[in-house]
């Protein structure tokens, strides 16, 4: 089984959402007896707070670490390389890039299709146990 939590931005109460969404995939694994799970988690859920949208998936971690029987790999991928295509106007125009971020930050960065390649992988072997976090970043091509 592969999971993510689908984002909903227009959600007044974002982390009731997510709270909720993490809730019920996890009821669903468990009472469907699934046993191996691989689900889209982001750098930075290893920590409980102060991490904004990201304490969600931490939660989602917790909720699925939880399940007896269950084997979780959490795919704790980086920043989306495709997040940057709506720059490429500003980029094609000043040769830079626009961004609240503070440009001397690392931000591991991965595109979409090297996440889906390495949860394919990972749910052809299943060859992972019990509960298992992989940064998307150290295994992409």
């Amino acid at each position: 089984m592969y999971a993510l939590m689908p984002p909903d931005l227009t959600n007044d109460n974002y982390r009731g959402y997510q709270s909720q969404v993490g809730g019920a995939i996890a009821k669903a694994l468990e009472n469907a007896g699934v046993k191996h799970a691989v689900t889209l988690s982001s750098f930075g859920a290893d920590k409980p707070d102060k991490t904004g949208p990201i304490v969600g998936l931490h939660e989602l971690e917790t909720k699925l670490n939880q399940i007896k029987g269950l084997n979780a790999l959490h795919l704790r991928a980086g920043y989306f390389m495709e997040n940057t295509l709506p720059q490429a106007e500003v980029i094609r125009s000043f040769g830079r890039m626009s961004s609240p971020v503070d440009a001397d930050l690392k931000l591991p960065m991965i595109a979409t299709k090297d996440v889906g390649a390495v949860a394919a992988e990972a749910l052809l072997k299943l060859d992972f146990k019990e509960n298992k976090r992989k940064n998307c970043r150290d295994s992409a091509t």
